[in-house]
């Protein structure tokens, strides 16, 4: 595994593989090998990894794609075709109805080989705090890129706070900023209320996320959670990691209710402006809500990318909703597992 993981986005550690295949809370998940016939090398791998949706409320079990490589010199159709219809034949036998993932470019024809169908592309909605770090990477020549950040500091900034309506929505709100070092029962009435919004969710409860963003291990996590309370219950969080001093949402879920987004939002922009953050990126799939209406409120730009829900269904998966309808579904990066 660990030599095929050369091939595989950000060439994933032993811990990493430790995590998902053997602690894993759903249980442990499942691993193809492709083997040369004559000399019984390892050429290629593809793994399942077992989890739950919510759908209509009800956890529903089913399965991620994950860790798909072949040696270059193996990428033809046969073994990458193999692999992947020897996973799908097993879901049943699993007790799993459907499998689910974003594979790469590279992936996305094979995928669709084997059966599995698109739901749609994933929308990034994306607030630039400050413009420093776009012009850093526009204009490689420094004192230029200084000069015009400086430029830019005078006239974008000023903009962004009046055109994009970042507001504070503190006044007359009885909700107060936390940041919880992990996951705990506070969290329940978020999760409940976003099953109620939702067809089709991730599962969340306090012990997955936690196994999820590495709050459950010694040591800090790369991960951070930022939430709203109202008294002793949460009404809203984010959990996001920073890298390049951008800050990358992967799960933000709330209550369905226009003051709790505005404060949510309104005081993860603040705390990103004091942390001096350049942007903000949140991606995610799904119809148009009011969480997605007040983003762009606050001047986060949508625009669709390449990446794709892609989801295969067993012959005994759930034909009372349609899991190909993107309005059914929120999905967000956290939801993939990977």
């Amino acid at each position: 595994m660990l030599d095929l993981a050369r091939y595989l986005p950000n060439a994933p550690d032993e811990d990493r593989f430790a995590k998902y295949y053997d602690r894993n809370p759903h249980g442990q998940a499942a691993l193809w090998l492709a083997c040369e016939s004559e000399s019984g090398r390892v050429v290629g791998m593809a793994g399942l990894l077992t989890g739950h949706l919510q759908i209509d409320g009800q956890p529903v079990p089913v399965a991620v794609g994950a860790d798909f490589a072949i040696e270059p010199e193996h990428r033809g159709l046969g073994p990458a075709l193999t692999l992947q219809r020897s996973q799908l034949a097993d879901l049943g036998e699993r007790g799993l109805l459907f499998a689910y993932g974003c594979p790469n470019a590279d992936s996305e024809p094979i995928v669709k080989r084997v059966g599995y169908r698109s739901v749609g592309e994933l929308t990034r909605f994306v607030k630039v705090l400050r413009s420093r770090h776009f012009v850093d990477r526009l204009v490689p020549d420094r004192r230029l890129a200084r000069s015009l950040g400086r430029a830019l500091a005078l006239i974008v900034h000023p903009l962004l706070q009046l055109r994009l309506r970042e507001r504070r929505a503190r006044r007359g709100q009885r909700l107060s900023v936390l940041m919880p070092p992990a996951f705990d029962e506070r969290f329940a009435r978020v999760w409940a209320s976003l099953a109620q919004q939702h067809r089709i969710t991730g599962d969340r409860t306090v012990e997955l996320l936690n196994w999820r963003y590495d709050f459950d291990r010694d040591g800090a996590s790369e991960y951070s959670i930022f939430a709203v309370a109202d008294g002793t219950q949460v009404s809203g969080y984010l959990v996001y990691r920073t890298s390049n001093e951008i800050r990358h949402v992967f799960d933000l879920a709330c209550l369905d209710s226009r003051p709790v987004i505005d404060t949510l939002l309104t005081e993860f922009l603040a705390d990103a402006r004091a942390e001096r953050v350049v942007g903000i990126s949140f991606r995610c799939l799904g119809p148009r809500t009011l969480l997605t209406e007040r983003l762009r409120h606050f001047g986060f730009l949508a625009r669709d990318e390449d990446t794709r829900l892609h989801v295969y269904r067993a012959p005994a998966g759930p034909s009372a909703i349609d899991v190909l309808d993107r309005g059914n579904w929120y999905f967000v990066m956290g939801d993939s597992d990977l």
